[in-house]
């Protein structure tokens, strides 16, 4: 397998950055991947005189640049070096894309196949892939706590901090009105509780101390808005710590088999009582995915699928 040299382009300040993943997931298939430091990201970065030789850029800033500028930028690295496939990552297709035809090579979807998005893409002759999300191995594990601290967990925004609503007035807040559980929370607040955010570094811990890590998605992600569903990241890292998850998402059983527990509104918190003292049932669940996260659904899995799907040079 031939050793590839690549650049990874992204804002590392993000919560979750999905680019650093991608990095790390890279250099574990022993690629090289260059990374640009925190805070620096922003149009101009690609300086032709200054700029190395990569086989494969892949840009998550796309959609945050002047179109203008930035295709003038690409576009000259392009003549520099034809042979090198960038990559776009993007949501949804502008009619400005068309005007970087012969200079992005594949334009990347984290968020499923999203068929109607998808269709637009191959209207206009540009490559569409989907990249799912994964998790990391090394980051998300099963630690020997000797003890149990929380009945469950739910980390994770919506509300006022302006990430939408995700129905937690029956997922969540239910179960935070129940004076009998206890929990760890965080990146929210709601009566009493001014839930903190929380380093993802932490979160391994989280997962690790609770009976029912609580997960449940944005309509938009389950296909209740459009066309387009996907799984967030904390599905994965649920699921490589090897603890117990209670999830809304319908499709989650495609990748994770019939053992995987899925509760809707209407029954969500009978599900979570069912499972809250069986502990027996929760770990041989866990245990389960955990197996099928391990093997399928790691960032060294995933990098290693996104390179075949370019057509990378790895092989030859």
């Amino acid at each position: 397998m031939k050793k590839l040299e690549m650049l990874i382009y992204e804002n590392w300040n993000h919560f979750i950055p999905t680019g650093k993943s991608w990095a790390n997931g890279l250099q574990r298939n022993n690629h090289s991947v260059a990374v640009p430091a925190a805070g620096t990201i922003k149009t101009g970065f690609f300086k032709i005189d200054e700029l190395m030789k990569f086989d494969v850029i892949v840009d998550f800033e796309f959609d945050s640049f002047d179109y203008v500028e930035h295709l003038n930028e690409l576009s000259e690295y392009k003549k520099k070096y034809p042979e090198t496939i960038i990559v776009a990552i993007v949501l949804k297709y502008k009619n400005e894309y068309s005007n970087f035809n012969g200079v992005i090579d594949y334009w990347a979807s984290l968020v499923s196949e999203y068929p109607s998005e998808k269709i637009k893409f191959e209207e206009n002759n540009l490559k569409y892939i989907y990249v799912p999300l994964a998790g990391d191995e090394l980051l998300f594990n099963k630690l020997e706590i000797p003890f149990i601290n929380f009945d469950f967990s739910f980390v994770g925004q919506f509300g006022g901090h302006g990430h939408g609503y995700r129905g937690e007035d029956w997922y969540l807040y239910p179960l935070l009105n129940m004076a009998n559980l206890t929990n760890y929370v965080a990146g929210f607040t709601y009566k009493q509780y001014q839930a903190k955010y929380l380093q993802h570094s932490n979160l391994n811990v989280v997962y690790n101390s609770a009976k029912i890590n609580l997960n449940f998605h944005y309509d938009v992600e389950k296909g209740e808005v459009d066309d387009r569903f996907d799984f967030n990241s904390r599905t994965f890292e649920i699921a490589l710590s090897g603890n117990f998850q209670l999830c809304d998402h319908p499709l989650c059983k495609n990748i994770f088999g019939e053992s995987f527990v899925i509760a809707s509104k209407e029954n969500w918190i009978s599900t979570f009582m069912k499972y809250l003292d069986n502990s027996t049932e929760r770990q041989r669940i866990a245990f389960e995915v955990q197996k099928i996260a391990l093997e399928k659904h790691t960032w060294k899995v995933r990098m290693n699928e996104f390179l075949k799907l370019i057509g990378s040079p790895q092989d030859e």
